[in-house]
């Protein structure tokens, strides 16, 4: 019994907290973090051709 609570504890804290196992943002530029914020946001609206111009333009302005 105890052993189906610990493994019901652990894959409820799984699933309401995803974003604890998020990576971040590994950049200084503001112009790639800017650009990858607004490639999200068109990512979020469906507007995928603007999505996929934001993206790669941030991973553009990233690389060194």
């Amino acid at each position: 019994m105890k052993k189906i609570f610990i493994i019901s504890l652990v894959a409820a804290s799984l699933t309401i907290m995803p974003e604890g196992f998020s990576q971040g943002l590994h950049t200084s530029s503001s112009k790639a973090t800017r650009a990858y914020n607004e490639g999200v946001k068109a990512y979020d609206y469906l507007d995928f051709n603007n999505a996929e111009i934001n993206l790669k333009e941030a991973i553009a302005l990233a690389k060194p």
